[in-house]
């Protein structure tokens, strides 16, 4: 069951992950490294970037 789940959610996340431009998926690699992954650490701006961004990611049905 649970190799079912993770192979579900791998494939969830590169659809995911595919609907970004290259640019965006960068940019949210240096926002979470940068603030070393935690919410915290991050500025108002870059938590309004990565909002933005995972609201694309997530797609009109958001499911």
């Amino acid at each position: 069951m649970v190799i079912a789940i993770s192979v579900q959610v791998g494939r969830e996340g590169t659809k995911r992950w595919s609907r970004l431009s290259e640019d965006e998926r960068q940019e949210v690699v240096a926002i979470l490294k940068n603030s070393k992954a935690r919410w915290s650490n991050l500025s108002d701006s870059e938590r309004r970037t990565l909002r933005a961004i995972v609201v694309k990611a997530l797609g009109p049905n958001r499911r």
